[in-house]
């Protein structure tokens, strides 16, 4: 038994040293991400668009990832407005987190999430200067799919559907249970 207690004891410094020693350090981090052919690209994305980061928000903390704004030019699913917000990973995990460059054209590829449209490192976004990739990705979208007609207007990547679900739900539960037990309580 204090054989068993030592060894957990060994093993749980080594990960704490390891995490200690670890964070915060100016290491690289290997994130292996796979490019994909355009079409599932295009299949795996809730919205494609092309456009120009203007704003990044710097006033939530980090660890939050960032919210970035962009002027979109061109949209082929998802995205029917001249300008949207979308977050972006969160900064303490090095393979979530994009670093999106203010005043440069990207090529986006997101998915909807409970509370923002979301990129990720691995999602296929890139800069539209960057090489032959993105060519043959807006290669794909131009030949295979109309551009959707852009609205005056901002996406701010809210999606109330999910909160509603998430809210709607528990509080349909509580009510039934609170009916429940009132009537038992009548009787």
């Amino acid at each position: 038994m204090i054989a068993v207690q030592s060894g957990l004891i060994i093993a749980l410094l080594i990960f704490l040293a390891i995490n200690i020693l670890g964070y915060g350090s100016d290491q690289a981090y290997a994130c292996s991400c796979t490019r994909l052919e355009p079409d599932r690209h295009y299949e795996l994305s809730d919205v494609i668009f092309v456009g120009e980061v203007v704003a990044i928000d710097k006033n939530r903390p980090f660890e939050e990832g960032a919210y970035v704004t962009f002027d979109v030019s061109k949209s082929w699913k998802g995205v029917d407005a001249k300008s949207v917000t979308i977050h972006t990973g969160e900064a303490n995990d090095p393979c979530s987190y994009y670093r999106f460059e203010e005043s440069r054209e990207y090529l986006v590829y997101g998915t909807e999430a409970i509370f923002a449209i979301d990129t990720r490192l691995c999602s296929g976004s890139i800069p539209t200067d960057s090489d032959h990739f993105v060519d043959a990705n807006l290669e794909y979208l131009d030949s295979s799919y109309s551009p959707l007609q852009l609205k005056s207007g901002a996406i701010t990547s809210f999606n109330p559907l999910p909160l509603t679900v998430i809210i709607g739900i528990p509080l349909a539960i509580g009510t039934a249970a609170f009916l429940i037990l009132r009537k038992r309580g009548q009787h």
